[in-house]
């Protein structure tokens, strides 16, 4: 037993020294290699407010459909409320007037072809007796003229006569696409100028949205911009601007502002009134957006971390809330700096970074 415990006692002395020159040979060094970092890009917070204005459902597409020519209304073939095809007869002049023209025209050409072909035939006589020396040149000339003249009066006649073909086929008023008819404005035997509007029609493509808006709120609006409009308290459908009139109305000074509707409403009718809702950004303050693992704390307070390269400097901010999932802050950051997301509890300020992974978009430094 004795042996046993000398050799325990030796071997603890002649291993202890091996230890310790392990332990002197062996150096521990922190790792300096710069540490990859994930970033986002500050935002300005910006504040909105809504605007509602009173608004009415138009049809995308609409008409007062007139006559090309002044005449007695004959007949009204279709109904308010009726459904017509591009094409179909709405409204009929007397054509009693134009068809008298036409005949008159008519028979004018006729005239002037006989006057045309006496004069071709008078024409070629004396040519014929020029070639004997029979007829002065004076006289072949004069028979020219009369030809040409003749031909003149001729394609003026058939002009006039197309022109009154035309007045009578205008005395059938037709629609110019498929629409509804909204307004008939006329009654029978009433008599009506060109121009005249006697038929609304209201296109079957659907409806917009109209609404006047002031030279201050116009200047907010812009092509493109999304908006609501509300069918009641429950029912909205978004729509988007796609028109802005840039000449007042004389009488209210206001500008016409077009927005098309996303889906069309299950019972909309022209004329009716809505409401748009605009969503209108207001004075920019001086808080910045970023995202909340960004922000992190001490009991000296709260502060982030700024990808400068290739190095990260601390900057100490002020906690206003959070909106839209981010915190709201104010400090020395600006919009456009890139705030470190993720790796910042592994770098001091100074410390130089490694690869700015934005989103998922890489930079190497």
């Amino acid at each position: 037993m004795f042996t046993t415990f000398a050799n325990r006692i030796a071997f603890t002395f002649l291993i202890f020294p091996l230890l310790s020159a392990c332990g002197q040979s062996a150096k521990i060094t922190a790792d300096k290699t710069p540490r990859p970092v994930k970033v986002q890009y500050v935002e300005r917070q910006t504040n909105t407010s809504i605007e509602s204005l009173p608004a009415r459902l138009e049809p995308i597409k609409q008409a007062d459909v007139a006559f090309r020519v002044p005449g007695t209304i004959a007949s009204i073939n279709v109904r308010e409320g009726q459904s017509v095809s591009k094409g179909q007869s709405l409204m009929s002049l007397d054509p009693h007037d134009f068809q008298v023209q036409v005949e008159e025209y008519e028979a004018r050409l006729i005239d002037a072809k006989a006057q045309l072909t006496q004069a071709i035939s008078e024409q070629n006589r004396l040519l014929q007796a020029a070639q004997d020396d029979a007829i002065a040149r004076v006289d072949i000339d004069r028979a020219k003229t009369g030809v040409e003249r003749a031909s003149a009066s001729v394609e003026v006649v058939e002009k006039r006569l197309t022109i009154m073909q035309d007045a009578l086929r205008y005395s059938q008023l037709k629609a110019p696409y498929d629409a509804l008819v909204a307004q008939i404005k006329v009654e029978p035997f009433e008599s009506i100028l060109p121009s005249m509007g006697v038929i609304k029609l209201h296109g079957l493509q659907g409806y917009q949205v109209t609404f006047d808006a002031s030279e201050s709120l116009v200047k907010q609006l812009n092509i493109g911009m999304i908006t609501s409009v509300e069918f009641g308290q429950t029912n909205h459908i978004e729509a988007t601007i796609v028109e802005i009139s840039h000449s007042p109305n004389m009488l209210s000074q206001t500008y016409q502002v077009v927005a098309e509707l996303a889906q069309q409403p299950e019972h909309g009718v022209a004329g009716q009134s809505v409401r748009i809702l605009l969503n209108l950004p207001t004075q920019t303050n001086n808080q910045m957006l970023v995202a909340s693992s960004a922000v992190k704390g001490d009991s000296m307070g709260q502060y982030v971390m700024i990808a400068t390269p290739p190095k990260a400097l601390l900057v100490p901010v002020k906690v206003h809330g959070y909106r839209k999932g981010k915190v709201s802050i104010t400090g020395n950051v600006k919009p456009g700096d890139m705030v470190i997301t993720v790796g910042s509890q592994f770098i001091n300020d100074g410390d130089n970074i490694g690869e700015i992974l934005v989103q998922n978009d890489k930079v190497v430094l």
